[in-house]
């Protein structure tokens, strides 16, 4: 009999240190989900017209993306914006931080809302990259800007300036792949109001002649490549 209940309390012991020990993972899981700044959430909100959306649902949109790119951080450099989800999941998977901003140009296709007057449209700028600059919207165009890109020319014509800093930003870039894909891929434009419209088909190698020096001082790389699939089974980060 003595044994039995020795027997009984090995097994209540074993259910307690299971129990326990899954607590500890539990709660390392749940520090380990993400971390959320969510200042940014309720202009979100509004301006991606997600009045619907909880905060619990945007932590755990954003927890997906960083768990499937561990190259994306949930946070930028330095811990003041969040990864913004609808500009991810609406833009090609761009990963960036805090809320769209700046300019607006109203147009009944547009992507956004504005924060005050609550008129469609699009922010000039998406929010800021890693490292807190600036990312352009692709679909910001201004409605006194049209016509001044409508052949494939007028890239080449454009006196393009040099951007303090770009050539750094090509450096960061250590597959050879990635920046060869960035030289000579087609770009889509939403300026450019030729045929087909937003879609010049040219490349930055097109534009500046193939001149890598060129290049890499007039065009920065606001958000470097993390994640590409060249093809099945191939991943390159």
């Amino acid at each position: 009999m003595k044994r039995c209940n020795y027997k009984i309390l090995s097994y209540l012991l074993i259910i307690v240190l299971f129990v326990t020990s899954f607590a500890i993972d539990l709660s390392s899981f749940s520090l380990a989900a993400g971390t959320y700044i969510r200042t940014d959430y309720s202009n979100w909100r509004i301006v991606h017209s997600a009045a619907d959306y909880s905060n619990g649902q945007i932590d755990a949109r954003i927890d997906i993306i960083t768990a499937e790119h561990t190259a994306i951080m949930s946070t930028d450099a330095a811990g003041t914006r969040g990864l913004n989800p609808f500009v991810y999941d609406r833009n090609n998977s761009k990963d960036v931080y805090g809320c769209p901003y700046g300019e607006f140009a109203n147009s009944d296709n547009g992507t956004m809302i504005h924060l005050t007057t609550r008129q469609r449209g699009e922010y000039k700028y998406l929010g800021h990259n890693f490292e807190g600059k600036p990312v352009t919207n692709d679909r910001f165009i201004r409605p006194t800007a049209g016509g001044w890109l409508s052949t494939i020319a007028d890239y080449k014509n454009l006196s393009w300036q040099t951007i303090d800093g770009a050539p750094d930003t090509w450096r960061t870039i250590n597959n050879s792949i990635i920046a060869d894909y960035l030289l000579s891929t087609n770009f889509k434009d939403s300026d450019y109001t030729g045929t087909p419209a937003g879609n010049p088909g040219i490349s930055l190698n097109y534009i500046f002649n193939s001149s890598l020096s060129e290049i890499q001082s007039k065009a920065q790389v606001l958000l470097p490549p993390t994640v590409w699939y060249l093809k099945p089974g191939e991943l390159l980060r």
